[in-house]
């Protein structure tokens, strides 16, 4: 039966309970493995409890390891990618004894493609054969090659069954053995040719993992890329930043309405017209749908993209700019192999069928063996050009399937209007990373509160405020109360009862009043420090960036890929301050690390900094690289921490790139707790991230995400009479709804044709738009981006587009003391393009 629901906001709905968010105040307790037959006196008791605590290497059963056991060559395998992390690659060498889809092909191929593991022979891995002693040292002795790792024979072990020892092992038995990473028998035999034992193996592994660990933190931020990889073991667990992980996003658990639910029980779609629905892989199943109904039933290609969607037309007034729509499916999955993702979409489109925005997110590459709810979240906007709100909206929804083998079942599509989190707290004092300085008075530490009904899904005055500043163990130094609550307010502290040097929470509770139940908790991190206390980067009492105490305007460049002649371009074009390197490349293993050192140095030379980004690196990454490495949020919490501890004290580090154009609702809490964690760790750069909503409907909702704010008003270009003053007021916008938090400016500039109606800026535009933004008091210019200008560069090609842009960095350049003087700045009319150049020097002449 088809069912269309497009309810009304009632009475009924407003009697709902309010959501409740509880307090995650239990700190986890580290899990501990035993086995019995490894007591604590074993000799690879340490090897086995810590392997088997990080999933390395399992027991025979719950309670038993079998320490005595040989291994095949292919449980091996399997150990053996799980300690160094090594991919799920597709092995080079195919072998005649591994059939594909069985349970350990995956592991060969692995270890295979890394070169740890060889076959037997040309044709055979050696499936089912004993893995020996001799064969172990020598995988062993690879893994450290792999690395780089010398071992220096300070000491020789000569044993009685020497000449027994196989040539090809010699050298791997013999500095394995000095180093105690493998041991003989009390009779001095290594024994090469017998089974290495399942004790054996896990001491063996553990020490050339600690090997390895040690190497590479003493190398720091140069060390290779493995450095990164788990276990995450320095993280602690029971800490304040522990308790207050954010929780999984679900829309489920707030008021919201709902427009539309098609259960698949039939083929008649309803009012959901199909879109992009031709492809012979999709077909309706009456059988195996959710409840054992119909559903979609969609035959992955791991050569291509299948993707059955969806469009529909809101009745005029049904949606409005501001309303955040929530898609959701059921979703099965089988037999799920390859190296794409499957993920789901939902866009808004106005009433002329032009795109305006799309969210995407939560690709999965693991099988579902149980119906799971996915969700996408969208925020419904203006028209981004004009400003004009249409009189009605179409949505797009639908579920894609990337370069995966597979079968994939999707039911149960909803649409529904939700209300969020009401409340959104921001640092008005002290400006930068909550660093309080000296002993303070009243007002040094402000905080702005704001409360939204949500378009009447709240009622405020069951509302109950608190806000109090507590210590790492909960201790309440500051509190303030409000039986009344409005719209937007502000509570004042003094630091000056607050111990000098140590850090502290602010909290921000609303509660219920008739219930006492907590509504939303909310949590600023305060540092106490000394006076003459000075970070690397600051921000002033004019809002401008500081570096070492003097106002700084860094002009930056994104370049999301190596190109050999970018470093050159932009040390040759004298006015780029900042590379920025879109994407984890910096860190992770994607290019030459001979390349990247170099490329680092050079940067160093010339006195460029760089920014570290992080990409979109939440529970929910996109990015396939990561996926082996980060599987919980203590992860997370271990990947980060690594990357800043290696690179806090790097030169030419200017910030950590967080987020980029993410949407603030679904990810606020978890960029926020990314935040909190860099800034745990290093005080002396700012995070940042890059938007291009402001979100004028949930002010504050950026302002905790980052320390300085991207704002990025494409398309500025999009259309031959458009008015470029759009930068002027997005910027000032965003200024306005995001306080005590610096805005810079992405010019957009390239040409791109995907969507039919965005062009690169001419040289008077691009000059335009970049003194509006300097005039709306945007802190920095960054420009998106190198990669794009170089691969899709306008009809007057790449080498006029960068000296065009060049030139224009070269004057804001320039004018850098007028700029930074913070007198205030003139106002000019926007007549067409290159009018502001002119008239700034004519004034300040």
């Amino acid at each position: 039966m088809k069912k269309k629901i497009i309810s009304l906001l009632i009475a009924s709905l407003m009697c709902l309970p309010l959501p409740v968010l509880a307090e995650q105040a239990q700190a986890e307790s580290e899990k501990k493995i035993s086995f019995i037959d490894v007591g604590e006196n074993h000799k690879a008791y340490s090897a086995v409890t810590y392997l088997a605590e990080q999933g390395i290497i399992n027991g025979t059963s719950k309670t038993e390891f079998a320490p005595d056991d040989g291994l095949k060559r292919e449980e091996f395998a399997k150990i053996l990618k799980n300690a160094f992390a090594l991919s799920d690659s597709s092995a080079k060498k195919v072998y005649m004894d591994v059939p594909a889809g069985i349970w350990y092909a995956p592991f060969v191929a692995s270890v295979s493609a890394a070169g740890y593991m060889t076959g037997v022979s040309n044709s055979d891995f050696g499936i089912g054969h004993s893995l020996s002693r001799q064969d172990l040292a020598v995988i062993l002795k690879r893994a450290l090659d792999s690395e780089k790792i010398e071992l220096t024979l300070d000491n020789s072990v000569i044993y009685a069954d020497n000449s027994d020892i196989s040539d090809y092992a010699r050298e791997a038995v013999e500095i394995l053995s000095a180093k105690g990473i493998m041991t003989g028998d009390g009779n001095n035999l290594f024994n090469p040719k017998a089974e290495a034992t399942r004790a054996d193996t896990a001491k063996a592994i553990y020490e050339v993992m600690m090997i390895k660990r040690d190497y590479q933190s003493s190398l720091g931020r140069m060390a290779p890329v493995t450095q990164y990889n788990p276990p995450y073991d320095e993280v602690p667990l029971d800490d304040r930043f522990a308790e207050s992980k954010p929780t999984p996003f679900d829309a489920n658990i707030w008021p919201k309405r709902e427009l539309i639910v098609e259960d698949f029980e039939d083929a008649d779609f309803g009012d959901l017209t199909q879109n992009g629905f031709s492809n012979a892989n999709i077909s309706f199943d009456y059988e195996n749908g959710y409840n054992s109904k119909g559903c979609l039933k969609v035959t992955g290609d791991p050569n291509g993209d299948v993707y059955p969607t969806f469009r529909w037309t809101a009745p005029p007034g049904e949606l409005k700019a501001g309303d955040f729509l929530v898609f959701s499916t059921r979703i099965k999955t089988e037999n799920v192999s390859g190296d794409g993702s499957f993920c789901g979409k939902v866009a808004v489109y106005d009433d002329n069928g032009k795109w305006l925005a799309e969210s995407w997110g939560n690709d999965q590459q693991a099988n579902l063996d149980e119906w799971t709810e996915l969700q996408w979240i969208q925020l419904v906007t203006e028209e981004l050009n004009d400003l004009t709100p249409p009189e009605f909206y179409t949505t797009g929804m639908g579920a894609f399937v990337r370069k995966l083998s597979g079968t994939f079942y999707f039911d149960d599509f909803k649409l529904s209007v939700v209300n969020f989190d009401p409340m959104h707290v921001v640092f008005m004092e002290p400006v930068f990373k909550g660093i309080v300085k000296g002993e303070g008075g009243i007002g040094d530490i402000v905080l702005r509160a704001y409360i939204n009904d949500g378009n009447g899904f709240y009622d405020l005055d069951k509302f109950k405020l608190t806000a109090q500043i507590t210590d790492e163990d909960h201790k309440v130094y500051l509190k303030s109360e409000s039986e009344t609550v409005t719209g937007a307010m502000d509570i004042y502290f003094s630091s000056d009862t607050l111990p000098m040097g140590g850090d502290f929470f602010l909290e921000t509770i609303l509660t219920d009043k008739e219930t006492g139940e907590i509504v939303q908790k909310n949590e600023q991190t305060l540092h106490k420090r000394e006076s003459d206390f000075e970070t690397k980067f600051d921000v002033d009492k004019y809002g401008r960036i500081t570096r070492y105490g003097k106002p700084y305007f860094p002009i930056s460049v994104i370049n999301s890929s190596t190109y050999d002649d970018a470093i050159n371009d932009f040390i040759s074009s004298g006015c780029i301050d900042t590379y920025f390197h879109h994407g984890v490349g910096w860190y992770y293993n994607w290019g030459d690390r001979e390349d990247w050192r170099k490329e680092v140095s050079k940067l160093e030379e010339h006195d460029m900094d760089i920014v570290l980004a992080f990409g979109t690196l939440m529970m929910d990454t996109t990015l396939n690289e990561l996926k082996s490495k980060i599987k919980t949020q203590e992860d997370l919490r271990g990947v980060f921490s690594r990357i800043v501890n290696n690179f806090k004290d790097f030169p030419s580090l200017f910030s950590y790139y967080i987020f980029d154009e993410e949407n603030a609702m679904r990810y606020g809490e978890e960029f926020s707790w990314a935040r909190k964690i860099i800034e745990s760790i290093d005080l002396d750069h700012p995070t940042t991230c890059a938007i291009d909503s402001t979100l004028p409907y949930r002010p504050g909702a950026y302002a905790q995400t980052s320390d300085f704010l991207g704002y990025d008003p494409y398309p500025v270009t999009g259309k031959p009479d458009q008015d470029i003053s759009l930068v002027y007021d997005r910027i000032a916008e965003a200024k306005m709804l995001n306080p005590n938090r610096p805005v810079y400016a992405i010019l957009q500039g390239f040409w791109y044709n995907t969507r039919g109606d965005l062009r690169s800026p001419v040289k008077e535009e691009f000059r335009n738009m970049a003194f509006q933004a300097i005039t709306a008091g945007a802190c920095m210019l960054d420009m998106y981006s190198y990669r794009w200008l170089k691969t899709t560069p306008s009809p007057a090609g790449f080498e006029e587009d960068w000296k065009n842009y060049t030139e224009v960095f070269s004057e804001v350049q320039y004018l850098e003391p007028i700029i930074m003087s913070a007198l205030p700045t003139p106002y000019y009319e926007v007549q067409g393009g290159g009018e502001w150049f002119n008239t700034m020097t004519r004034h300040y002449d």
